[in-house]
């Protein structure tokens, strides 16, 4: 069967900071082959166009109480979790992130959609979960190397200086040059210094 050239996947803005900074520059995504994979055996969590949309209401909306931004939450702090234990990064580390995830300024959930080209090599390392096993289109690359992501689109917020300086600023560096324009310490720091949201009752602890 062909398949088509592009696949598109939206995440916030955190997961690819997480990502590039802190988890050797992989990222864990999952892809749709149309952005807006209308009428299609997909529902709305494996929709990009949709994904974004749900994203960016409560984002522009500033809305400190939205599940779906909570979900995202947690969702990232599993995932670091999930670092550590494959020892991709340590327990402080850990336990720094996960505070970030859960309080950081939620402009940092600014959605983006990252589009990459389904070659063989990324064919043969995709896997069908979630709503891929019932008849959906979605696919999971868990290993998706930055070198791989063919370009992030509506990466376009710049109205905020730590926001544009972590995103925006070092992905076109980074995909330039192939270099850190700004350490993940220092990252992380502008991070913690941003921690001013409400959070979200956790089902683990956070040593402080």
């Amino acid at each position: 069967m062909s398949l088509p050239d592009h696949y598109y996947g939206t995440v916030p803005s955190l997961a690819w900071i997480l990502g590039h900074f802190f988890y050797n520059a992989t990222h864990f995504l999952y892809f749709a082959p149309e952005f807006y994979p209308y009428r299609s055996e997909n529902p709305r969590t494996s929709n990009p166009y949709k994904v974004y949309q749900d994203i960016y209401e409560p984002w522009k909306e500033n809305d400190q109480f939205s599940k779906i931004l909570d979900g995202y939450r947690l969702n990232l702090i599993g995932g670091i979790e999930a670092k550590k234990a494959e020892r991709v990064i340590d327990a402080e580390l850990s336990d720094r992130l996960k505070r970030v995830c859960n309080t950081v300024n939620i402009l940092f959930f600014y959605p983006v959609v990252c589009r990459i080209k389904l070659d063989a090599a990324l064919q043969d390392r995709a896997s069908i979960e979630g709503s891929g096993k019932v008849g959906s289109s979605e696919i999971l690359i868990s290993d998706l190397d930055e070198s791989e992501i063919d370009e992030i689109l509506f990466l376009d917020f710049h109205s905020d200086e730590d926001f544009k300086r972590i995103t925006a600023e070092e992905y076109y560096s980074y995909r330039e040059n192939g270099r850190y324009s700004i350490k993940p310490p220092q990252v992380l720091e502008i991070l913690e210094r941003r921690c001013d949201s409400r959070g979200v009752r956790l089902p683990i602890s956070i040593p402080k």
